[in-house]
């Protein structure tokens, strides 16, 4: 068997070369008829080339970026993996050749002119997104909904999700809130507030309680963490992650809490927080600290966070805005007292799932302790 040459079109009469901008597809790849294999411009027009007929991509001569003559082969498509050029067996050739982006320049052109990301398209099975996809995309927003990606076609399957929960609609307001940020489809919003914090009154809290209980250690920010789980147990809202139309509510809160080791940052997950009463909880979280130290955590320890708590006190910053985790929708920011003016406790939060006006009464819950912690009864 012998395979069919793919050549490069003349798009300008003025010249005698193309660039090639992108290669849709590599060696081994069965293609339908019409498929897009390539993309390539002069300086005036940009043309999309496609196969005539089915089959295997068996060679590509051409690279991303490089100019061909007009009339020059770009690559090779034959009835089967294995068909020859003139009869011959295909050298091989080196890994990762000729892989593309996987987005028509037509599409591109949509995507900037509506201001969509690529990564909220849903590509078809071959990796491809087409203007056609990108034009049902913008529809889908006009018609007042988000869609959700296409598991099968994407080849990702549903997301890993971090424990076991339910799924519950969103609200009216929640899914005029999703349609308005429908660009970010596969992706949080990530919105940052934050509201005043009494660090004198958190610090006369947590001395009466580290006398209370004998303890070695500043009990400080494990007590903000547990005032934290505690409201989000009253509000399981906060415990959750967007998963299509969808809230999905986790069963657990894995409290992830940032910790600087000697390796750098990492993530430490308190599996379970919410059924631990208060001082089991700081004993909990202070030796989870100390593990993280010493380099001991293990798998589920680093994994799994659903609701999150990071700290840059103790480098003095009075403002940080951190990232928001997979899988979650709020992290709480801590940070320590400014020299001059009130302190302030912030949260990133994905704007799909919270208000603003919501999570500020959240964090406003976390700017003083209550008297009835120092028994150990904090609400």
């Amino acid at each position: 068997m012998t395979g069919t040459e793919v050549r490069a079109p003349r798009l300008n009469a003025n010249s005698d070369e193309v660039k090639i901008s992108r290669l849709l597809v590599k060696p081994g790849d069965a293609i339908a008829a019409g498929a897009l294999l390539a993309e390539i411009e002069s300086d005036k027009t940009t043309f999309e080339v496609c196969a005539e007929s089915a089959g295997f991509v068996i060679r590509v001569e051409a690279q991303e970026g490089e100019m061909v003559a007009a009339g020059g082969p770009i690559l090779w498509i034959g009835e089967s993996p294995d068909t020859g050029l003139n009869g011959t067996a295909l050298p091989a050739k080196e890994p990762g050749a000729g892989a593309g982006s996987m987005v028509t320049a037509k599409a591109r052109a949509l995507l900037r002119e509506h201001g969509i990301e690529a990564a909220d398209i849903p590509a078809t099975a071959n990796g491809i997104v087409t203007a056609a996809q990108v034009e049902a995309f913008i529809a889908t927003m006009a018609g007042g909904t988000v869609p959700a990606q296409d598991s099968q076609a994407s080849g990702h399957g549903a997301p890993h999700l971090p424990c076991d929960g339910r799924e519950e609609p969103l609200t009216t307001a929640e899914r005029a809130m999703a349609r308005t940020v429908a660009w970010h489809a596969q992706a949080p919003v990530p919105a940052y507030l934050e509201v005043p914090f009494d660090h004198e009154s958190w610090r006369v809290f947590a001395l009466a309680f580290l006398q209370k209980h004998a303890l070695l250690a500043d009990p400080a920010l494990a007590l903000l963490a547990y005032r934290l789980v505690s409201h989000v147990k009253q509000q399981p809202r906060f415990n959750a992650a967007l998963t299509g139309t969808n809230r999905f509510v986790y069963a657990s809160i894995n409290l992830g809490f940032a910790m600087q080791t000697k390796d750098g940052l990492v993530l430490a997950v308190l599996q379970q927080a919410q059924g631990l009463s208060q001082i089991e909880f700081v004993k909990a979280l202070q030796a989870l600290q100390k593990r993280a130290v010493a380099g001991r955590l293990t798998a589920a320890e680093t994994s799994g966070a659903t609701l999150a708590l990071t700290s840059l006190a103790i480098a003095n910053a009075s403002r940080h805005i951190p990232i928001l985790p997979p899988h979650t929708s709020l992290i709480a920011a801590h940070s320590a007292k400014p020299a001059q003016g009130p302190g302030a406790i912030g949260a990133t939060y994905d704007h799909r799932l919270h208000d603003g006006y919501s999570v500020a009464k959240l964090l406003s819950s976390l700017s003083r302790p209550t008297l009835e912690g120092v028994s150990g009864h904090d609400a």
